[in-house]
């Protein structure tokens, strides 16, 4: 995981961090059901994904603790705030209420507490959204059936018919690309109420389409953030700034990045102190031949 501070005024500074860690036990390797112990997820592919959301989210937290309460402070994550991957049916009840309720809920909820004592915004940032919520509502212009009719013929993603299916053709930072000048945002929205139904009232996610000068990006908020007048003026501004000083791109979460950034060497320096270690205890290490055969060039 990686990080950085950026203070800016009189007083500047940057404070720059990365915290690698191996999970190695079994309690870091599985979800398991506290009322059935036999029931458990390994957290691999996409759940490994929103723990690691999740995670970052926690380290936010515990990291604005120890801000300076004077300052005015925007709080940034890379990516959506909202926990798609758990919106659906896909995991089992006891991994939905491990991450979101007794993790994610609890860390926003400590953030908006902090929100109360000092001016604390929460947003989170994503470049070159694919998503078509504000398009897929130009439907109800478009729409000749009523209510009945239309569910039977189209879903609240796509249309099959004309004239509704006029909406699948585009993406809403095409329809913001051409409405929002340099800065400016967008009205707020709230998110598709399937991924808030379980968020208590107050930690709904809203969110934006804000115009950086370079792309169309999506910002995400938390609901008290989004209605509050004066936190929500205080996050487009710095937003802006921050993608300003970073040249379309906010600078925080530029700098984040190079933190995070795991290259060859480091890669290949990791699987040879595994091996090491396994070959101290007696533990054979292998690997597949198509494996191998990727680290010998033939040509």
């Amino acid at each position: 995981m990686g990080g950085c501070v950026l203070t800016y005024g009189s007083e500047p500074d940057a404070v720059f961090f990365n915290e690698p860690h191996l999970a190695t036990d079994r309690e870091e390797l599985y979800l398991t059901d506290e009322a059935n112990p036999i029931d458990e997820e390994a957290i691999t592919g996409p759940l490994l994904g929103i723990i690691r959301s999740i995670q970052e989210l926690e380290r936010l937290a515990e990291m604005l603790e120890d801000a300076p309460t004077d300052l005015p402070t925007l709080a940034l994550l890379d990516g959506a705030l909202t926990l798609w991957g758990l919106a659906g049916r896909v995991y089992p009840r006891f991994v939905r209420n491990t991450l979101l309720h007794q993790r994610f809920l609890p860390a926003l909820e400590k953030l908006r507490r902090l929100a109360e004592q000092r001016p604390i915004v929460l947003a989170a940032y994503v470049s070159l959204p694919r998503t078509t919520e504000v398009s897929n509502a130009t439907r109800c212009c478009l729409c000749p059936y009523d209510a009945g009719r239309c569910n039977q013929l189209c879903n609240n993603r796509r249309s099959t018919l004309p004239p509704c299916d006029f909406a699948n053709d585009f993406l809403d930072r095409e329809i913001f690309q051409r409405t929002l000048g340099p800065g400016c945002r967008s009205p707020l929205y709230r998110t598709n109420p399937e991924a808030n139904r379980e968020y208590p009232e107050g930690q709904h996610i809203f969110y934006y389409y804000l115009n950086t000068g370079q792309e169309i990006a999506r910002v995400e908020v938390p609901q008290w953030a989004a209605q509050d007048p004066e936190l929500l003026a205080l996050g487009h501004g710095m937003m802006v700034q921050q993608c300003h000083n970073g040249q379309g791109y906010p600078v925080v979460i530029s700098e984040a990045h190079e933190q995070a950034v795991i290259n060859g060497l480091d890669r290949r320096l990791f699987q040879q102190m595994v091996i090491e270690t396994l070959e101290r205890r007696g533990m054979a290490t292998y690997t597949s031949e198509k494996e191998r055969s990727k680290s010998r060039p033939w040509l």
